[in-house]
């Protein structure tokens, strides 16, 4: 097993579904191990996260992952890009603070217009469908989905 925070972008090519372990603080100290799947059901009784790919709005493709099985909202399926410097989500919870907001724009290492619209999907079928959506800029730091 090894921490959600620590997942990468050649974790994901090796095993493209992990099996998702929440910690006490959530997703803060939330474990993950390989799962043997190439393939994700809505009814499955665990929680999975599933290798995704990620187009910005300047054409670049990224790495990362998402919780495919429930998609109907962001706030379910909960994508995150995998950057150099770390994991950038894609919702939050609660807004972050500058300082938080700052380095998740020192992680894409690029402006607003390069990044927004994000295009994501899912390498993992559900029920054997493809999870995909585009999230845009809203308001401020507000992410949506469209």
């Amino acid at each position: 097993m090894k921490r959600l925070a620590q997942l990468s972008a050649a974790d994901l090519e090796e095993h493209l579904v992990w099996r998702y372990h929440a910690g006490v603080s959530g997703d803060v100290d939330a474990h993950v191990e390989p799962a043997d799947k190439s393939s994700l059901a809505e009814d499955d009784d665990d929680v999975f996260t599933a290798a995704t790919r990620f187009v910005l709005a300047d054409g670049s493709e990224w790495s990362g992952y998402c919780s495919p099985q429930e998609s109907s909202g962001l706030d379910y399926v909960i994508p995150v890009v995998l950057t150099e410097s770390g994991p950038n989500p894609l919702w939050f919870e609660v807004a972050p603070s500058r300082e938080a907001e700052s380095e998740w724009w020192r992680r894409f290492g690029r402006n607003r217009d390069a990044v927004f619209p994000i295009a994501w999907e899912c390498l993992v079928p559900v029920d054997g469908a493809i999870v995909r959506g585009v999230v845009d800029w809203v308001d401020g730091f507000s992410l949506g989905a469209t």
